[in-house]
């Protein structure tokens, strides 16, 4: 039983060795007691001397060099007490983490009732990728449904979900609201007279009057 433990420990070390995806065990003292070479990679801190580091050290290490792990803040010591409020507060965590290469990652921390800590860190690049593009599609559609072709500003389904939601407002905040409808007197001779071509240019032009406090709404003429 014994050497078979030892045979798995050694199967999974060779594992280690070849993965891309980072791993690293710190003690109950945030002591880093063992890493693989892609979790080294990934904080851009020379193997030999991240072993007996704390987890706070190697992050001022990465931070004073801005490689590895992107931490936006101008104050480390603020950002180490809010990151340490969230290391082991449970038992298993994820999170994602963007880094100053511009991939990201995607970190996993398993915590030990003694306290030790297994971190993973997996390249979610390609994953990210996909997200952003699939958002902006979604953005882009949700903005043609909402959006009249010819003027491009706000249309009736547009004006309908304002509507509701302003009413959704007022019932919550009973904040007092106001809608306002506007005309085209005679654009009906417009187009008559001078045909659909230049009444389109027309409500073209009257769209471009809208401001920031007053949403046009081109209804069926």
């Amino acid at each position: 039983m014994k050497d078979g433990v030892l045979t798995l420990a050694s199967r999974i070390g060779d594992f280690l060795e070849v993965t891309q995806d980072g791993y690293a065990i710190y003690s109950a003292e945030d002591l880093l007691v063992g890493c693989n070479q892609a979790y080294a990679d990934f904080m851009c801190i020379e193997f030999d001397q991240m072993i007996g580091q704390s987890f706070n050290q190697l992050v001022r290490i990465a931070f004073q060099n801005q490689q590895g792990p992107n931490i936006e803040t101008k104050d480390i010591e603020h950002w180490l007490k809010f990151a340490q409020n969230k290391r082991r507060s449970l038992e298993f965590r994820i999170f994602e983490v963007d880094h100053t290469d511009g991939s990201w990652y995607l970190m996993s921390e398993q915590t030990l009732p003694t306290g030790e800590l297994l971190l993973q860190a997996k390249n979610m690049t390609m994953q990210k990728g996909v997200e952003q593009t699939l958002s902006e599609q979604i953005h882009k559609i949700t903005r043609l449904t909402l959006t009249d072709e010819l003027t491009q500003i706000a249309n009736r389904r547009s004006f309908i979900v304002n509507v509701k939601s302003e009413i959704s407002l007022y019932r919550r905040t009973k904040k007092e609201f106001t809608f306002c409808l506007l005309d085209i007197d005679y654009f009906k001779k417009v187009n008559d007279e001078y045909e659909h071509l230049v009444g389109d240019n027309v409500l073209r032009q009257l769209s471009q009057l809208k401001t920031h406090y007053v949403n046009m709404i081109i209804l069926g003429v």
